[in-house]
Parts: structure tokens; C-alpha cells; sequence
């Protein structure tokens, strides 16, 4: 009877079974990086510099392009109040029109020692299109270099998401660009919530050192 039942089993499906059976036991507790441990957890006092945070931001432009380039930037401003703005822009350009898409949200943060939740309660978001190339920005208002005809108002908006902070650096614990999460970062290689342990400390230095869609945002100045 178990040689029957050996002879009919597809080893084939072996895979399939960790990937959708086991696999989904095992997904991470990602519901922590919505809010912020309270101050009585004992973390240390871990000052936030207030000022501007970039992401690094390489061109998307094919290489070896002339025709075509494709530019993108993000950043956060912390103010002393306890607001925050943030902005994505990609600015599109070739011989036949230029895009620029835009999202900028405003919010206010909390923190509790080295955790930072950023809560964006309203967003103003559009795309601005002129026929044929605009030159690539040179400043850092975009918006002034490439006008809209179409002033686009704030609506509500709800997004909270969690931050590591350290050496005047902002991770999110899981990756979003422009408010699009993505089911990878920080929190999906980790074990404990806000516990900064092995776990923690190898998928932080993972993702901060990634070249390509980085997690981090690293302090500039005060504006």
C-alpha cells in the first residue's frame, strides 16, 4: 500500500507545496511598521535632525541614449513641528514630448527612540506634458522649470509607514517609492518587532547599500 501510494505522488509538486503550502505559515508580521512602540519600551533618546533626507536617485536612462532621458527624485522634508512633506517627481523627456509626474504628500511624524512613522494625511498628485524635449532640470524646484498649466489641488489621504533612524539616515522597513509599496524590506528578513538584532542589522545593511531601488534616505541640510 505505501509503494502504491509512493508510485502515484508527483515529486514535481514539491516546490509548489514550500512556495504556496508551507511557505505561507512562515510569512512575516508585517502589521508593527503601521505604528510606533510606545516611549516606555526603554528605547535610548535618539535625536531627529529635522531638514531634507534624499534617496539616492541614478538616472533610469538607457545608456547610451541620447534621444530619451528619465530622471526621478525623492525626498523628506522633517520640519520642527512634528510635519513632514514628501515628494516624488520623474521627469520623462525625448524628441517627441516631455512628462513630468508628481506626488507630493504632507503628514505629521512620531517617534519613539530610533523608530520614525511618517502619517501622510494628504497628497496633491498630476503629470505635466509638453510637446517636444524640455532640458533636464538644473535647479531644485522642479515644478518652477517645468510649469503646469493646472494647478493641482491637496486631497485626503491616508499612508503610515515606519522608519529606522540612525546616523542621520531614514529606512522604511519595507520598501515604497511614490506610496507604491512593494512585499520586500527590512521587516520581511526580520524576526522580532523593533527589535534591533542580527536579523535586523544584516537586512538593514542590505538594503541601505542597494544600488538599485534604495531604501534609504540620508540626511542633507537643514532648509
Amino acid at each position: 500500500m505505501v509503494a502504491k501510494i509512493l508510485s502515484t505522488f508527483n515529486f514535481n509538486s514539491i516546490p509548489f507545496l514550500i512556495l504556496f503550502g508551507w511557505g505561507v505559515s512562515c510569512a512575516p508580521n508585517v502589521n508593527w511598521i503601521r505604528q510606533i512602540p510606545p516611549e516606555s519600551d526603554g528605547f535610548s533618546h535618539v535625536p531627529m535632525p529635522i531638514g531634507v533626507y534624499q534617496r539616492p536617485s541614478p538616472p533610469k536612462s538607457p545608456m547610451m541614449t541620447k534621444d530619451f532621458q528619465l530622471i526621478w527624485k525623492e525626498e523628506i522634508l522633517i520640519q520642527s513641528d512634528h510635519k513632514f512633506i514628501k515628494t516624488w517627481m520623474e521627469w520623462r523627456t525625448d524628441s517627441k514630448e516631455s512628462i513630468l509626474r508628481f506626488k507630493i504628500g504632507r503628514g505629521e511624524y512620531s517617534k519613539s527612540g530610533p523608530w520614525v512613522l511618517l502619517n501622510t494625511k494628504e497628497i496633491s498628485q498630476g503629470s505635466c506634458i509638453r510637446s517636444g524635449p524640455v532640458n533636464l532640470p538644473k535647479g531644485k524646484n522642479w515644478l518652477i522649470e517645468f510649469p503646469c498649466e493646472k494647478n493641482f489641488a491637496f486631497e485626503s489621504f491616508s499612508h503610515k509607514l515606519l522608519y529606522h533612524l540612525r546616523d542621520k539616515s531614514l529606512v522604511p522597513l519595507q520598501y515604497e517609492s511614490g506610496y507604491v509599496e512593494s512585499n520586500f524590506g527590512i521587516v520581511w528578513e526580520s524576526n522580532k518587532p523593533y527589535a534591533e538584532d542580527t536579523l535586523f542589522e544584516k537586512a538593514r545593511t542590505k538594503f541601505t547599500k542597494k544600488e538599485f531601488q534604495p531604501h534609504v534616505y540620508y540626511h542633507v541640510k537643514l532648509d
